[in-house]
């Protein structure tokens, strides 16, 4: 029989591998890397601005069409990063790599924003 604590353990697990942006730092703390910068100090101050225009988009949109146009965007952004971050591994660039994990996890967040509409 599974303890508690086990259960709990492999729900964590199940939970880092299911989620992008916490599998890709996952898989960046197996290589001894962790982000220790702040997202915003990783991104660019155009990517930072562009981000927060389509968080700031999400979080007011009320028309159903329009977020759903929004929540299509958003995929494809994330669909994008998750290339970016296979590439950053693959070439060994740690420092393009947790940009792209940055630039992940504000699209997480606006996805999740978008879910909750």
């Amino acid at each position: 029989m599974i303890s508690a604590e086990q259960s709990s353990l492999l729900n964590q697990a199940f939970q880092t591998l299911r989620k992008p942006n916490l599998r890709a730092s996952y898989l960046l703390a197996l290589k001894g890397e962790e982000i220790t910068e702040s997202e915003n100090e990783l991104l660019s101050q155009n990517d930072l601005l562009e981000l927060l225009d389509l968080m700031e988009d999400a979080s007011e949109e009320e028309n159903s069409e329009n977020i759903k146009k929004l929540i299509e965007k958003n995929e494809k952004m994330i669909k994008e990063s998750e290339i970016e971050i296979e590439n950053s591994f693959d070439k060994k660039n740690e420092k393009i790599l947790k940009k792209n994990i940055a630039k992940l996890n504000y699209y997480t967040r606006i996805q999740n924003i978008l879910s909750e509409k």
